[in-house]
């Protein structure tokens, strides 16, 4: 996985393409954020290319259940009046192996509910020094 490995024409093919998903994370997802976690939201338009990648910054600290929605929600809905018929990739980018985590999948849980009747959810993907996977 390395972002060098993407083809010249990426940014007009689908980033949920096996092919090139690893390598748009790693672009996306600096090593800053993976050494300090963060936590993104890659706004793609309705064929799945990528429009705009969003940092909504460090997560070193896990906020419950609501904290994580009231965090989301509103992020979702801006996206989706801002680029109708979207999608969305989320990544978690933080540091340790490439096992998900309770936290993980707490986040990916409150993505998914954030996402559901404002976007299209085309995933959530941990990202850490050893590559990427989903949750």
């Amino acid at each position: 996985m390395a972002f060098t490995d993407l083809p010249a024409d990426w940014p007009t093919r689908p980033i949920t393409s096996p092919a090139l998903l690893p390598d748009v994370l790693d672009l996306v997802v600096s090593e800053r954020a993976r050494a300090s976690g963060s936590l993104f939201v890659l706004v793609c338009d309705a064929g799945d290319r990528l429009v705009l990648p969003i940092e909504i910054g460090e997560i070193t600290t896990a906020p419950g259940r609501s904290a994580r929605g009231d965090l989301l929600v509103p992020i979702m809905r801006q996206v989706a009046d801002m680029e109708p018929g979207c999608g969305v990739l989320a990544a978690i980018a933080r540091p340790g192996g490439l096992s998900a985590t309770v936290d993980d999948v707490a986040w990916a849980d409150a993505v998914a509910s954030a996402a559901q009747g404002s976007v299209r959810l085309l995933g959530v993907h941990v990202v850490t020094v050893d590559g990427s996977r989903p949750v």
